[in-house]
């Protein structure tokens, strides 16, 4: 019997009765069989299916009608000779730094998949913190669902575990109802756990837990009272004397750097040697998990893998892209984003978590990039005003009520360089995951948005191409006269989809070649929002009310 290739969306034919076969001149690639249906846009496997002639689609028998011819037409291609097994389900991923573009383009690649958003941010899962995570605003999702976004409160932990559970199931729900998966986001170990399963590390122990604790911070300790009184001496001033702000700040930087040091010096003698690299600078909950399980088994947690028999590989396919920029153009499209989160909330999100009772560092939330520095400042704040409020009976015509533009600014670079230093973590993340996992894109090299998102879909339609095309040394890439490259048309590539991809291929995964190294050595924020003190009057009042606020409520 002679057969045609085709699809269809079963949904879209059982509901409004209709066949649609999918024009193609060829079939696709074997284990790239996605296509679009006519009849809902959605997309859809490609299968065997019988032709007009055989009494298919509207002209057919009656007896047939098309919910029978749908739902057979799917199941048809398992009795079909060399037919393709039963797919797993497709699922992108959309991954890179801070402020790369993942946002605008999971919106983009989402509407033309007919997908929906799965969040992997560890800062977007809280409630009330949204500016400073830059969660999209409801009204600009463009009408795309989106999930594990508000799903806990700023006071509570939410793990790669819990985490993962989450997103395996929200993936699984996006699935049912027909739609593509998009995962995004920048949490490298959330990812790493939803595409490589949770490791078979053993349950915490509250005794163990409480010990390791102990230990980390016991060692902490005394490094930083050291590092501390150090610094006082290099400033030549005792430690009763009365510092400026600057002064004083130099102490607690001192101090907080070399407690971290010595807990993963800890960490490393009990054999976890990759701690330091591995963590975040005060990422005291992970360290401490890291020398409970060290203690308890005498292996790392990065030694641990998920279980062989649930691994998320056996059940979804994913696709996955990391995003890479310029470092330099990054880095003043931070710098530019601190400014605007400073001016357009982050300063409440952070004072209400004071207010809520939360220490700066003491929680997840308050330890996330841009809040943990906001709420020092307010806490900073608050304290000196405290201070001074006793010190001149309350007379707040005193200019020392006041934050000046200076250490307003202050603040400011201050985040600018801890989120400058996060997007080089997650380069390194990124760039040390298994060889092959993410497809890098350099969204700097697109021509436009939309070829951009043009070629995510390729690469989630057809897979990535073979590396072996993408040479290292560009001396040996072939071109035609055009000065197109070459390329076999290879998993269903055809030239001007392999040529608009390798335009945007990033071969250095985000590295920086040595003159960007260099130049980043001289790296200095400039200032586009806060330029001048009139600039920065609104927003230092703002300053001044909250942290009168917070001293009011530390005083009762």
């Amino acid at each position: 019997m002679t057969r045609a290739i085709g699809a269809a969306c079963v949904s879209a034919s059982m509901r409004v009765s209709v066949w649609r076969e999918v024009a193609r001149a060829r079939p696709p690639p074997h284990g790239h069989n996605l296509a679009r249906c006519r009849a809902s846009r959605r997309w859809v496997r490609w299968c065997a299916v019988p032709t007009r002639a055989e009494g298919a689609g509207p002209t057919g028998s009656a007896s047939h009608p098309a919910e029978e011819r749908a739902d057979k037409a799917f199941t048809r291609s398992e009795s079909v000779p060399n037919a393709s097994p039963p797919r797993k389900s497709k699922v992108l991923v959309i991954a890179g730094p801070t402020a790369v573009g993942k946002t605008r383009l999971s919106l983009s690649v989402a509407k033309a998949l007919g997908g929906e958003v799965v969040s992997a941010d560890s800062v977007q899962v809280f409630r009330g913190l949204d500016v400073g995570s830059s969660k999209l605003p409801e009204d600009q999702r463009e009408g795309i669902k989106h999930h594990l976004l508000d799903i806990a409160d700023p006071t509570r932990e939410v793990g790669a575990g819990e985490f993962v559970e989450k997103a395996w199931a929200a993936m699984d729900d996006v699935l049912r109802r027909g739609k593509t998966p998009v995962i995004v986001g920048g949490t490298g170990m959330y990812l790493r756990w939803l595409i490589e399963g949770k490791p078979n590390t053993p349950p915490s122990d509250p005794e163990a837990s409480s010990m390791a604790k102990t230990t980390l911070r016991r060692a902490a300790d005394e490094a930083a009272k050291r590092a501390e009184r150090e610094t006082r001496e290099a400033l030549d001033a005792d430690e009763d004397d009365a510092f400026d702000a600057a002064s004083l700040e130099r102490v607690r930087v001192a101090g907080e750097l070399a407690g971290w040091r010595a807990a993963m010096r800890v960490l490393s003698e009990a054999g976890d040697t990759t701690a330091s690299a591995r963590l975040a600078p005060n990422d005291w909950y992970r360290a401490e998990r890291a020398l409970e399980v060290v203690k308890a088994t005498g292996k790392p947690v990065t030694a641990f893998e998920a279980p062989p028999d649930a691994l998320p590989t056996d059940k979804y396919d994913f696709t996955c892209v990391a995003l890479s920029s310029p470092r330099l153009t990054l880095y003043r499209r931070i710098d530019a984003r601190v400014e605007e989160m400073v001016r357009d909330g982050v300063l409440h999100e952070s004072a209400s978590m004071l207010l809520a009772g939360l220490e700066p560092g003491s929680t997840p939330a308050s330890r996330a990039i841009g809040y943990r520095q906001t709420m020092d400042f307010l806490a900073r704040r608050a304290e000196r005003r405290r201070d001074e409020t006793d010190e001149t009976d309350g007379d707040e015509t005193n200019d020392a009520f006041f934050c000046s533009h200076e250490k307003f600014l202050a603040y400011v670079e201050e985040t600018q360089r801890a989120t400058r230093a996060f997007a080089k973590r997650q380069f390194t993340w990124f760039r040390g995951e298994k060889e092959g996992r993410y497809f890098w894109l350099d969204v700097s090299l697109a021509e436009t948005h939309e070829s951009l998102t043009k070629t995510v879909l390729d690469l989630f339609e057809l897979g990535p191409p073979p590396r072996d095309l993408f040479s290292v040394d560009e001396d040996s890439v072939e071109t035609d006269d055009a000065g197109q490259t070459k390329t076999p048309e290879t998993r269903g590539w055809d030239a001007e989809a392999f040529n608009r991809l390798a335009s945007v291929h990033d071969s250095s995964r985000g590295a920086t070649d040595h003159e960007t190294a260099q130049e980043l050595k001289r790296y200095a924020p400039r200032q586009t929002v806060f330029v001048d003190p009139a600039a920065s009057r609104r927003t230092r009042r703002e300053v001044d009310a909250l942290a009168e606020k917070i001293s009011g409520l530390k005083k009762q």
